[in-house]
């Protein structure tokens, strides 16, 4: 359940920092302005990724496949709803840096469901989806983001990420 929270977790911290995956590591010491000049001559340490994220919702039971294609590179992520339990990842994706938010396995099946897919590391010009469920095609759309660049500790600073997010229609309402 933590691994499958926790990336839902990200989802929402990604969306609720304007997209820039933002997290706030209050253990860190500041680090000082590379000017030295005028208050606030620290920098803090929060920190961002690089992405985008695709927005949707799914819930009704069955095998889902989600094929992706991203500058002309295939990846394809997979789930089954409901979930076997919380000890699985419950979902899986041939690259690393994509994965299927997952949610609610600790729940009723009733209420499991996947909350959309993020991209860590990858800002794709071009992105198709393709979404199935039991070989049944339930969404399918090209997009061309509008990345946004944001800098959470001010542009002197750094990090300087670009994130974009977009929505996916299923016709599937939880």
């Amino acid at each position: 359940m933590t691994r499958l929270v926790s990336v839902v977790g990200a989802l929402a911290l990604a969306a609720a920092s304007g997209l820039c995956g933002c997290s706030d590591d209050e253990s860190s010491p500041p680090r000082p302005r590379p000017d030295g000049d005028g208050p606030g001559d620290a920098c803090t340490a929060i920190g961002c990724d690089d992405g985008l994220t695709i927005q949707f919702s799914v819930s009704e039971p069955g095998a889902y496949l989600f094929n992706i294609v991203a500058d002309g590179a295939t990846i394809s992520c997979s789930a089954t709803l409901p979930f076997p339990d919380c000890s699985s990842p419950g979902s899986t994706c041939g690259d690393p840096r994509v994965q299927l938010a997952a949610s609610g396995c600790a729940l009723a099946p009733a209420e499991h469901s996947l909350e959309g897919l993020f991209m860590s590391g990858m800002v794709p010009e071009s992105v198709s989806v393709l979404a199935t469920r039991d070989g049944v095609e339930i969404a399918s759309q090209t997009f061309t983001p509008a990345y946004q660049t944001t800098a959470p500790n001010g542009e002197e600073c750094g990090p300087i990420c670009t994130n974009a997010s977009v929505s996916l229609p299923t016709g599937d309402a939880p």
